[in-house]
């Protein structure tokens, strides 16, 4: 069955201006994506690799957009408003999704186990911390 516009506009959206408006994202608004992370991503160990969120069932990103930059202030607040709500919910982050907060606070319990490891990998490899962006780990 399905919908049958919607169909129509997967074949033709080129063609179609009111297709690409309504299948196409919002300009604005707050979006929530999740994306299986078990699997084969749980059958290593913790320790085998800096990824060390081995059990989780769920890659979750809360995302939020709009055009106009005087809503920059109050969107990101309504964004960290929401989030602060789920957090209590999650146990970490995947450092590969870059945000606009940083995420000096918590690093270190991030990557559980691995942390020590890897800090003392990055001081031999990036002493000078030149690769700090996303969950960055300090040089030990």
């Amino acid at each position: 069955m399905g919908n049958r516009s919607g169909d129509r506009c997967k074949r033709d959206w080129k063609a179609s201006e009111s297709c690409r408006e309504r299948t196409w994202p919002l300009d604005t608004g707050t979006n929530m994506y999740s994306q299986s992370a078990n699997g084969p991503v749980a059958d290593m160990a913790q320790t085998d690799t800096a990824f060390s969120h081995r059990g989780a069932i769920a890659n979750m990103m809360l995302f939020g957009r709009w055009k106009d930059p005087s809503q920059d202030e109050p969107g990101r607040k309504a964004i960290r408003a929401l989030w602060s709500k789920l957090a209590p919910f999650t146990d970490g982050y995947y450092v590969n999704l870059h945000d606009t907060d940083p995420k000096d606070k918590g690093t270190d319990s991030n990557y559980g186990p691995n942390f020590a490891r890897l800090a003392t990998l990055k001081k031999q490899f990036d002493p000078m911390n030149l690769f700090r962006l996303n969950g960055n780990i300090k040089p030990a």
